[in-house]
Parts: C-alpha cells; sequence; structure tokens
C-alpha cells in the first residue's frame, strides 16, 4: 500500500494546539484514546502542536506519541499562537473529517460520539454549543455579538461559529492562506467556501485543568474589532473562496 492510499483511508484527524498545558494535556489524550477506542472503529490519528511552551508540555506530548504513534507530534519553532498550529495541522492532517479542540480541558473528549454521530451522516461541519460556557462576562458578550454580524453579514446558518470544539469536512480547510488569528473565523469561511449540510451539537464546557487562559479581555476589545474588521474586507473581496 502506498502513502496515498494508506493517506485516504483515514477518517479523522484531531488537532488539538498546545501551550504550556503539561497538566491537561496528559489527563485529556487518556481520556480522547478511552473515547475513539470506544466510539469509532475507522482510523484516525491525533495531531498535538506545541506552540513554544515553555514548561514541560513537549515532554509530555514526546511521551504520548510514544506510547501510541497514532499521536502525532508538531513542534512549531517560532510562536505561531493558534492560527500557526492550525495552519501547520491542517497541512499535515490526512482524515476525510478534521476536528480542533483545546488542549486545557475545557472541551469534553466525552462528548466526541455527538460529532461522529453526525459525522456518520455525511455533515460539512459540525459545531460544538457550548453548553453554560466557563468565560467571563465580557467574553460571552463579544461572542453573541459576534455570531450576530457573522448571521447578518455572511448570512451563516451557525448561532456559534467562534466554539474552539468543532468538526469540518478536510477539503473547507485544505489550501487556506489564514492570516493571523484566522482560527477565529473558520466557521465563517468554511461557510464561504460553501459548505451545504451544517450541523450543531451541545457540548459540555468545563474550567481550564492548570495554567492560564491565553485570552486578555482588553486586548480583545482593543485588537479584535480591527482584526475583524479586516476579516470581513477579505471575506468580502473572495479571499477564501
Amino acid at each position: 500500500m502506498n502513502i496515498l492510499q494508506r493517506k485516504n483511508k483515514l477518517y479523522l484527524s484531531i488537532v488539538i494546539p498546545c501551550h504550556n498545558e503539561e497538566i491537561a494535556i496528559p489527563k485529556l489524550c487518556r481520556k480522547l484514546e478511552k473515547v475513539l477506542a470506544k466510539s469509532l472503529n475507522k482510523p484516525w490519528e491525533v495531531f498535538l502542536v506545541n506552540d513554544v511552551s515553555t514548561d514541560n508540555t513537549l515532554k509530555r506530548i514526546e511521551l504520548i506519541s510514544q506510547r501510541n504513534p497514532r499521536f502525532k507530534v508538531i513542534d512549531l519553532k517560532r510562536r505561531g499562537g493558534q492560527t500557526g498550529a492550525y495552519r501547520a495541522a491542517f497541512k499535515a492532517a490526512s482524515g476525510k473529517y478534521i476536528l480542533r479542540m483545546d488542549g486545557d480541558m475545557q472541551d469534553d473528549p466525552g462528548d466526541l460520539p455527538l460529532f461522529l454521530d453526525k459525522m456518520s451522516n455525511n455533515y460539512d461541519v459540525v459545531v460544538g454549543i457550548r453548553e453554560a460556557r466557563k468565560a467571563s462576562k465580557f467574553l460571552r458578550f463579544a461572542t453573541q455579538v459576534y455570531n450576530l454580524i457573522g448571521i447578518l453579514m455572511f448570512d451563516s446558518p451557525f448561532r456559534d461559529s467562534s466554539s474552539s470544539y468543532i468538526v469540518f469536512k478536510s477539503k473547507y480547510l485544505k489550501n487556506l492562506n489564514l492570516k493571523h488569528n484566522d482560527h477565529r473565523y473558520l466557521v465563517l469561511i468554511s461557510h464561504l467556501r460553501g459548505l451545504s449540510k451544517p450541523g450543531e451539537v451541545i457540548v459540555r464546557n468545563h474550567p481550564r485543568l492548570g495554567g492560564k487562559s491565553k485570552y486578555n479581555s482588553y486586548r480583545k476589545l482593543v485588537f479584535g474589532v480591527p482584526e475583524f474588521i479586516r476579516f470581513i474586507i477579505r471575506a468580502k473581496r473572495g479571499y477564501y473562496n
């Protein structure tokens, strides 16, 4: 069997950016492996993307990969943020579907069967709607405004376009030249690229396990608004089509 044939047989690629997640990532991977073994009888892979961690995250994920080669390590040499992590992993991923989730245990691996059920029914993109989201009032309000703009400006079929727990058919994520923080707009980008069968599932959202949140409300307000405007301009000009 050649490499191309082997790649075409993969069903699911999971992508997890990791920045200083030495506490959460071993627990996340153990639970994820258990859920996949029980719920999915098709080939899968998990990309653990180390985004220049300053703790022992890289050592932890290398040990996980040594124990189970289906967990694959990507070690970024320069800080790329979530967009940089996704850019590298999307290029390497070979599954029919690509699922993204956070590495801090806020996204529950136990909810993965909800996505798998939708995938078995050939949905293009499935968004995890966070039940009782563990975030500040400001971030929840900003998310509501962002989602409303997405619906009004792009006729988005999704109630929540900013979730971290989402599965995509890989064709909507391939050959994308992602700009800084474009990971925040992948749902809208997929919509612009022609998805025809959108889906949503209700998922749990837990407090992060160890470490510190990567998001700052002040920075999100100051830099997020002009960044979103630049995304809208690019999208309206057909940059992602």
